[in-house]
This record gives C-alpha cells, sequence and structure tokens, in this order.
C-alpha cells in the first residue's frame, strides 16, 4: 500500500538533501582554467567542428606532428578521436619542449608524472595520453616498447 505522504520534496528516489548542485548557477562558479572565461567572447579559442580534425589544421609545429596527423586519420574514423590523440601529443611537446620525435622516454615519463601530480588528471585521461604517446612513438616513429 502507498503512503499518502510524501518524505521526499523532490520525489525522487535515494536523493541527499543536501547534496552539492552538479553545474554551477552563476558564472563565478565555473572553473577558471587557462584563464578563457576572462576573455571577451571575440578572443575566446574556436572550438567548433571545423578545428576538430588535425589534417584541417592550417599549420603544424613540426613534420613529424603532421606524419602524425596522417597517421591518425588512417587509423581512426572519428574527428574527435583524431584531435584528441593530437592534442595530447602537442602537449607533451610543449611540455617538453622539443621535436616530439626527439623526445627520449624518460621526459614522456616526467610529462606522465607532471599531469598525474601536479596537473591531478583522472586515471582515463592519463590512460589516453599514454595511449596517443604510444601510437606516436610506437607505431609512428617505431621505437621499441
Amino acid at each position: 500500500m502507498k503512503s499518502k505522504h510524501n518524505t521526499n520534496p523532490d520525489n525522487q528516489p535515494n536523493q541527499i538533501p543536501n547534496r552539492r548542485a552538479r553545474q554551477a548557477k552563476k558564472q563565478d562558479d565555473r572553473t577558471d582554467e587557462a584563464g578563457y572565461q576572462k576573455l571577451p567572447p571575440g578572443l575566446r579559442p574556436f572550438a567548433g567542428f571545423a578545428q576538430r580534425d588535425p589534417l584541417d589544421y592550417d599549420s603544424h609545429p613540426y613534420p613529424s606532428m603532421r606524419r602524425f596527423a596522417e597517421f591518425l586519420a588512417l587509423r581512426f574514423d572519428a574527428p574527435r578521436t583524431r584531435h584528441s590523440y593530437y592534442r595530447h601529443m602537442r602537449l607533451v611537446h610543449e611540455f617538453c619542449q622539443a621535436d616530439p620525435d626527439t623526445i627520449t622516454e624518460s621526459q614522456l615519463r616526467d610529462y606522465i608524472l607532471h599531469v598525474k601530480t601536479v596537473k591531478h588528471w583522472k586515471s582515463k585521461t592519463i590512460h589516453q595520453a599514454a595511449a596517443a604517446s604510444k601510437l606516436f612513438f610506437i607505431e609512428l616513429m617505431e621505437h621499441e616498447e
């Protein structure tokens, strides 16, 4: 028999009443990563559909990155996957400040430690960064595992 009195005001089972809202109610509550929130809308980086595929980028910082974009186009069908893997390798070469072709194993290890301990990335993102690095160094550049 159903009770006439509903003890849950939101009428949702197993809801904790004092739980913090999942989304920010005000703009001030959002994260301010990389300072993009403070920039005027005209100066914010464009992350639309046209900028997803690394093959469509106007320029690549190194020839090895162009080869990696072509390698990703042959390997993956989804532009979002290609963009994510390319972005991880861009972050690696920006961290090491060198051509990705010349990055050593110790530099890559330092980068993985940096994103894990300093940037506090989640394990899924770290695994994706490691997978992108593995594709680049082992399959494209044919280094030993």
